[in-house]
């Protein structure tokens, strides 16, 4: 059940890295650039595209997002944005508020604007999903039975095994309960898919790694160091 929520929560993450570059590709293909409301308008989109996936990062993790978030949104919106309930729903909502701006300019067609608008529901998707992982965790009666079967069998195994093993039982005993008490604790890490442990997910770096594509995508040439892994591990 835990590498389930985890496996859940990766795929979630590989559905936004997908998400993101497609509305970008759309946003740089499909709106006039030509004139400075159209250029203005796609960096504003694709800039809130980084804010929303930095946003959402933050907001798994129980941490303030104003240091990743602010320096994508413009200043006019950074009060709204701080008394925010919801920030990533927030964020996805300007998305939609922005699309309706460039079609009251003209600068797309009704049919490109309609494409746009799936991948910000399909955004709206991925951030529901990541919260009701976040907000759901395991029982707490399905996790205590697993730790008080996996102690109990570890307790018990030597007199099972005693009688045929003899005086090799302390290490086949010792090297099974390894095995359980390790499963236990891995399990245990996994259920919280978005934490900073070794083996949670590294949604730091996959979260910089959306702002470099997006922001060369954008033509922009000042792009920020890729995250890199510390003791083998990525944050």
């Amino acid at each position: 059940a835990s590498y389930q929520r985890w496996w859940e929560a990766r795929g979630l993450w590989g559905q936004l890295v997908y998400d993101t570059r497609s509305f970008t590709r759309q946003v740089l293909s499909y709106i006039d650039d030509e004139g400075e409301k159209g250029h203005d308008s796609q960096r504003r989109l694709v800039y809130l595209s980084i804010a929303f996936t930095h946003a959402l990062r933050h907001r798994l993790r129980d941490s303030a997002p104003w240091q990743d978030v602010e320096r994508f949104v413009e200043p006019v919106y950074h009060t709204s944005m701080q008394q925010a309930q919801n920030l990533p729903d927030y964020l996805l909502r300007l998305l939609g508020k922005e699309l309706g701006y460039c079609r009251q300019q003209r600068l797309t067609s009704d049919l490109m604007l309609q494409n746009m608008d799936e991948r910000i529901n399909s955004m709206t998707v991925v951030l529901s999903a990541c919260e009701r992982i976040h907000s759901t965790p395991l029982p707490f009666a399905w996790t205590l039975l697993v730790h008080r079967t996996t102690y109990l069998y570890c307790f018990m195994l030597p007199f099972g095994l005693v009688s045929s093993l003899g005086w090799v039982t302390p290490l086949i005993c010792g090297v099974i309960a390894y095995t359980f008490f390790g499963l236990d604790a891995l399990s245990e890490e996994l259920e919280e898919p978005f934490g900073l442990a070794a083996n949670q997910l590294p949604l730091t770096a996959l979260s910089r790694n959306i702002e470099i594509n997006l922001l060369e995508a954008l033509g922009e040439t000042e792009l920020p160091p890729n995250i890199m892994a510390k003791n083998g591990y990525l944050q």
